[in-house]
């Protein structure tokens, strides 16, 4: 018999679990909201943790029984029982009986049960929950608890909590509550309020409402799992659909509602059917009447859409989205509508019948958080009731690692279950291999090949993701058979086996290293057949389900090809390939794939040979004079979330266009001029611009013909080789020209290829690749022509080809806002002080002279409400001009004088002296936007005119704070600015140094930092306080807990070898130390800040606990002041220069430097956020801390210190905290 097959639950008797000390006795009177009859039952869910114990011995049972009953001191009602001394009057007494408490032990270890994850389980999962001795009545009891130890150490927590007295909220913060005080806290961290006599109830009915008739449904268990990239996928196209973001409910929400509609129907074509939820209303009623503290009643307003079922059925994800978002927001004023005494519409009387779905989001209650000391559980989930009146649905967290949303459900009977879970996987899910290498199937030549100039541009590093759906497959194994093929056309193609490399201070070639091709087999659940708008297919595709990602610690910018095969249930199959632009254009890609379906297919070789030739390109000389000159006009930078969208012409419309033309001009004119000039003129009718203005059309031309007419390359040249043509013209040219006229000018542009890219090439010409660059542009593609829709692997063409798009970061700052958003700057001014300021040179300290501060960061600050009635540009402008007369240096320039140290030069109110100002203009509202976009830093920062150094220009914090308060009026800062650099001593330099006194240069390796950002909740921070000052008995801060866990989260990501050490290292503020020893008064600016640094071995980073983390940041911070008075005594050297690498990691604390309390006169900025993603100074990771906008509370990172082969593993192991 196997494990499984013996796994049972053994439990011991239950037990009475009394509060700790003497509570307070009497009845207490339930709210309205308690009391409503839909809340009258009991709910069961079980916390699952793969850890118990501590590790350290303690016996889990004991642990929780022990802070259960120190928990039921503060929260005493639930140690009472329910009671009802008039009918339909109940309450609670609080006898302070206690709660009943069940040990258990099961039969079995937690993997052998797929950590309760899995389905179905071998014994009812009623078992891990606790049930009263016989003889007591369950419906009195307002709280139980079971711990299951199971034979790994892992333990299951079992609650059931009474509806009547806890909502979900309530539940799990005293769940927390009980985990707290098992974790040795002293009371636990959020206060328990009871307040149900505030609540006002409704006025009773006119007449007595008589009890529902009630039927029973035979609904079927299930579970069913939405993976992340499903979510992203609806998040996405409602975003592209109506320029608005949604959340994961609200996705997910619309997911099921549909399907489990389209279900029903099938059998009840006519139905009408209900969407039902519980929204949280405790704001609207903390806010109303004035209930402070952790409320743990029911505080839930049920929110409620009906439609007719053929409707649902037939809606859109985002018009479904659309009508759960229209619903959520009606809550606050029905909820208070309600509570002044309008029972309005009813809402909680919810219709008892098949046609209602309730759902119910467990993922954000705050049983995640639950820790009773052994970290938190992989798993919680709700145990099935008996309530089969009306279809529910339960969202919770899948088991770690998973991620995504798994639906525990009620909701259909038997004969719906087939069709709902059909409807389901056809919003499909797809299983992937892990990626494996696919070599040359032969010894191939090594060694670097030279890219072409057209080959290196820029422009063109990035990859692209190309799908050939096949509705036809059988007979042989598809992944198979054509992973072989690749492995023969990579002996030919032996360069694409190799690896993208960048020589230090050189030119992009490629190694051929014979690495291999990154190869993924992958099925799916749904099918290809029944997809006419290929919805399924587009949805795949933007979840990059369809197409290869190397493993995570590759680097995706070095690889040349990938490559992936997923079969569908129908037999179909897809093949997604991503090819790297650097080596490919679209039709050596298309040739290279032809390859590998020709040997697939069983050739003995190729029909076109590869050619390599790239040496023969010559590159243009580089132009001594640039055309737009050194002023140019204004800069507009312009980000669009640009709707996706398909159109098919017919070839009827097609003839006509030629027909037309060839009537008019006796030429003929191909399929391309016809599109292109119809495409043209209809997008620009549609964007409607200013008839004048100017608006271009531009596609990239092959050029093959040409180089081969130039260089006489014989053979398939799979290189890039085209040419950007360009046309622009006014508006109004282009809207109201015939479409014969707008085909000429296409027929006219594509002549000029040739000749342009001759001379182009000759340096004679430069293209007009960056003409309008903006709203105004068009560039279009022909993809029938590059080969892909010949391909053919033995089971025919394919039925559809598609361009899955591009991960360029262009593209991502393309479509990461909402709507079209125009940034128009004005040309730079100086504003100057607006008196007469001091003349002269002021020395620099030695701190400000540090090498490592010579940079410029840029910041940008939100303020949601501006203006006052007036300018704010101007009323900056003008508190600047005033601020400049107290920080006179700050208009000056940075100077370094030959052979001397960096200095200050004041000139004045000389011309040279000033502050870059710029102006600008957004068309769009701060109310599109939900969290800010990295990539849009900086566009929204100033930059002085490109002729002007901008390492030269002065500005900081303490200066922006005066020039606010000028702005508002004041006469004067309230700070008064302190110079005194001269006054710091400069530590002696160093007779001997482990470097030598000059000691070689520095060598720097700049990496690819990938940006990112990441919210840490002030719930997860404070959890890890409460756990230091158990463990310790002592305090710590935000920065020790936030600089903790990023990083152990970046130390595990980055994964380097277990012995190599790592170093942490941030700046400390030393001002109180500087003034003490100086006697320094009023606001110095300068820099006073001394490095501190931590070096520790990887592993012990990675294993060590963050408790032990935050000690060893705590004691570092205490080295400060002495270390920093020896260090200007030249006592010892900082530690300043450890590690200048990738293990280096440099947090910076912006939350408390003051940029919060700016305030021009209009409030305090709603989001402060640094451009950390500016600098070009990659030699270490770094990330600021700074806090979310408003109202999130908590600590945002803004990173910059993982390459992209450790991005994803960085943010997973962030959201285990």
């Amino acid at each position: 018999m196997s494990t499984v097959d013996a796994a049972t639950i053994t439990k011991r008797a239950p037990a009475l679990v009394e509060p700790s000390e003497p509570t307070p006795r009497g009845a207490l009177a339930l709210s309205a909201l308690d009391r409503l009859i839909g809340m009258r039952l009991s709910r069961d869910l079980v916390l699952v943790f793969p850890r118990g114990g501590g590790g350290g011995g303690r016996d889990p049972a004991r642990a929780v029984r022990e802070g259960l009953s120190r928990a039921l001191v503060p929260y005493y009602p639930v140690a009472g029982r329910l009671a009802e001394p008039r009918p339909g009057e109940l309450e609670v007494e609080c006898t302070g009986e206690g709660v009943w408490f069940v040990e258990a032990a099961a039969a079995c270890a937690l993997e052998d049960v797929s950590h309760l994850g899995g389905a179905p389980l071998p014994f009812p999962s009623a078992d891990l929950v606790a049930r009263p001795p016989p003889g007591v009545n369950k419906d009195d009891l307002l709280f139980m608890m079971q711990v299951t130890e199971f034979k790994c150490g892992g333990v299951a927590v079992g609650i059931t909590y009474n509806h009547l007295v806890f909502d979900g909220l309530g539940a799990a913060q005293f769940v927390n509550a009980v985990a707290e005080l098992a974790r040795g806290l002293a009371e636990p961290s959020v206060s328990p309020a009871w307040r149900r006599d505030s609540i006002p109830g409704p006025p009773p009915p006119a007449k007595p409402t008589s009890a529902p008739n009630l039927t029973f449904y035979r609904f079927t268990p299930s579970e069913f799992d939405f993976p992340l990239e499903s979510i992203d996928w609806v998040k996405g196209r409602v975003r592209s659909e109506s320029g608005l973001g949604c959340t994961t409910f609200e996705a997910v929400t619309a997911m099921t509602w549909r399907s489990r509609t389209r279900a029903v129907l099938r059998s009840e074509p006519d139905a009408d059917v209900r969407l039902s939820f519980m929204a949280n209303v405790r704001p609207v009623l903390c806010d109303r009447l004035g209930i402070r503290g952790g409320y743990y009643g029911n505080c839930v307003y049920p929110v409620g859409i009906s439609a007719p079922g053929e409707r649902v059925a037939g809606e859109s994800l985002t018009a479904l989205v659309g009508l759960i978002r229209a619903a959520k927001r009606t809550v606050a004023a029905e909820f208070t509508a309600w509570l002044s005494g309008d029972a309005g519409k009813g809402r909680f009387n919810v219709p008892l019948n098949y046609g209602t779905l309730m759902v119910t989001e467990w993922s954000r209650l705050g049983y995640g958080d639950v820790d009773y000391g052994w970290g938190g559980p992989g798993y919680v989930f709700p145990v099935p009731g008996e309530l089969n009146v009306l279809g529910t649905c339960v969202y919770v967290r899948p088991p770690v690692p998973k991620q995504g949303v798994r639906l525990v459900m009620r909701c259909v009977e038997e004969r719906h279950v087939a069709a709902f879970q059909s409807d389901m996987a056809d919003s499909c899910t797809i299983t992937k291999k892990p990626p494996i290498l696919v070599r040359p199937c032969e010894a191939t030549p090594r060694g670097s090949h030279r890219l072409s100039f057209l080959d290196r541009r820029p422009e063109i590093r990035l990859s692209l993701d190309v799908l050939l759906v096949f509705r036809r497959g059988g007979g042989e194994d598809p992944a198979k058979t054509i992973r072989e093929g690749l492995s023969r056309a990579l002996v030919h193609y032996y360069p694409v086996a190799g690896r993208i490399a960048e020589p230090a201070g050189g030119e992009l070639a490629i190694e051929c290293s014979g690495d291999g091709v990154w190869f993924v087999e992958a099925s799916a659940e749904g099918r290809l057949d029944g997809f006419g708008d290929w919805d399924l297919i587009l949805r795949l595709i933007f979840a990059a389900g369809l197409v290869a990602r190397p493993p995570p610690e590759v680097n995706m910018e070095n690889v040349i090809f990938m490559m992936q095969v997923t079969e569908f249930k129908c037999g179909g199959f897809t093949v997604g390939i991503t090819y790297n632009h650097t080596v490919f254009d679209g039709a050596g890609s298309a040739q290279f794939l032809n390859a590998v379906a020709e040997l697939t297919r069983g050739l003995a070789e190729p029909t076109v040979s590869p050619t390599w030739c790239r040496e023969l390109i010559p590159s243009p000389p580089r132009p001594t004079t640039s055309a737009q000159g050194p002023e140019g006009p204004k800069i507009q930078f312009t980000f669009d979330s640009f709707k996706l969208a398909e159109f098919d012409i017919s070839l009827q419309s097609i003839k006509q266009v030629k027909d037309r033309v060839t009537a008019e001009t006796g030429q003929s004119c191909s399929t391309f001029d016809v599109v292109t000039a119809v495409l043209w003129q209809s997008r620009t009718r549609a964007i409607n611009l200013d008839p004048d203005a100017d608006v271009s059309l531009s596609f990239m031309a092959n050029a093959r013909h040409v180089l081969h007419d130039l260089l006489s390359i014989e053979g398939g040249y799979y290189g890039n080789c085209v040419y950007t043509a360009g046309i622009t013209l006014p508006s109004k040219q282009v809207a109201n020209a015939s479409l014969v006229v707008l085909v000429g000018l296409i027929r006219e542009a594509k002549r000029t290829v040739s000749d342009g890219l001759s001379r182009w090439m000759n340096g004679d010409e430069a293209t007009n690749l960056h003409a309008l660059q903006d709203y105004r542009m068009l560039t279009v593609t022909d993809w029938n022509r590059l080969g892909y829709c010949e391909i053919d692997f033995g089971w025919g063409e394919p039925s559809f080809v598609y361009p899955c798009g591009c991960s360029s970061e262009f593209n991502v700052v393309c479509s990461s806002m909402a709507g079209h958003c125009t940034i128009t700057k004005e040309p730079a001014i100086l504003v100057r002080a607006c008196e007469p300021t001091p003349r002269g040179s002021l020395q620099l300290s030695f701190l400000d002279r540090l090498p490592g501060l010579r940079f410029s960061g840029d910041i940008v600050f939100v303020f949601r409400r501006g203006g006052r009635g007036e300018d704010p540009a101007k009323a900056i402008s003008e508190g600047l001009s005033r601020a400049l007369v107290h920080y006179y240096p700050v208009a000056g320039r940075i100077v370094e004088p030959a052979g001397g140290e960096l200095e200050i030069e004041c000139s004045g109110d000389g011309d040279g002296d000033g502050v870059w100002f710029v102006e600008a203009s957004a068309e769009c509202s701060l109310d599109g936007f939900g969290d800010w976009d990295s990539k849009l830093h900086a566009v929204l920062a100033a930059r002085p005119p490109p002729e002007l150094n901008h390492e030269n220009v002065i500005f900081m914090v303490q200066f922006l704070n005066a020039v606010a308060e000028l702005t508002r009026g004041l006469a004067e800062p309230t700070v008064t600015p302190t110079w005194r650099r001269e006054s710091v001593p400069s530590p002696p330099k160093p007779t001997t140094s482990a470097q030598g006194p000059a000691g070689p240069d520095i060598q720097y390796t700049f990496y690819r930092f990938k940006s990112a950002e990441f919210d840490v909740s002030l719930h997860s921070i404070n959890r890890v306080k409460d756990r230091v000052a158990a463990e310790t008995g002592q305090i710590c801060s935000t920065f020790d807990v936030v600089t903790a866990m990023l990083w152990q989260s970046r130390t595990r990501a980055i994964n380097v070898e277990p012995d190599a050490d790592v170093c942490l290292y941030y700046m400390a503020n030393a001002r109180h130390r500087l003034n003490e020893l100086l006697s320094i008064e009023g606001g110095y600016y300068g820099n006073c800040v001394y490095p501190v640094g931590i070096t520790l071995p990887s592993k012990q980073v990675v294993n060590g606990s963050l408790v032990a983390l935050v000690g060893v940041i705590r004691q570092a911070k205490q080295t400060v002041s002495d270390g920093f008075s020896r260090w200007l005594k030249g006592e010892v050297m900082s530690n300043s220069r450890a590690l200048p690498d990738y293990r280096m990691l440099l947090v910076s604390d912006w939350t408390r430097l003051g940029y919060y309390e700016v305030d021009y006169g209009w409030g305090s900025p709603s989001y402060v956020f640094p451009c950390v993603a500016s600098s070009d100074f990659n030699v270490f990771g770094r990330a600021a801390f700074i806090k979310p906008p408003v109202p999130k509370e908590g600590v945002r990172l803004v990173m910059s210190c993982v390459e992209e082969q450790h991005s994803a593993t960085l943010h997973d192991e962030l959201m285990k905290f």
